[in-house]
C-alpha cells in the first residue's frame, strides 16, 4: 500500500478532494453519503457508503472507467486481509530469493 495515500493526515482531505477532482475532471459526481479512504495518484480511490454497517462494502473508481463505480471488496475487512495477505506472499517471495543467493 506504499503507492496509496491512505494515513493520517490526509485520508482527512481524501473525501473532499476527490470529490472535487471527479466533479472537475470527469463530471462524476461522488455520492454524498461516501467516506474515501484510499487514493492512488488521483487514478484509482476505495470509498465505503457511510451507513450503520459496521464493515461495510468497499468501493472502487478508476479514471480508466470513469462513469462507473465498482464494488469490489464485501467488506473492509476483507479489503484490510487481501492487502496483508499480498504482502505476507510478498515477504515469502523476498525471503526465497535471499535463500537462494
Amino acid at each position: 500500500m506504499s503507492d496509496l495515500e491512505v494515513f493520517y493526515p490526509h485520508i482527512i482531505t481524501l473525501t473532499d478532494r476527490n470529490r472535487d477532482l471527479l466533479l472537475s475532471d470527469d463530471g462524476v459526481e461522488l455520492p454524498k453519503n461516501t467516506f474515501v479512504f484510499a487514493d492512488r495518484y488521483g487514478e484509482q480511490m476505495l470509498f465505503f457508503h457511510l451507513t450503520t454497517d459496521d464493515d461495510p462494502p468497499i468501493y472502487r473508481w478508476s479514471e480508466d472507467q470513469p462513469k462507473r463505480f465498482r464494488k469490489v471488496f464485501k467488506s473492509i475487512w476483507e479489503f484490510i486481509e487481501e492487502e496483508l495477505e499480498a504482502h505476507e506472499a510478498m515477504m515469502r517471495d523476498d525471503d526465497d530469493i535471499e535463500e537462494d543467493e
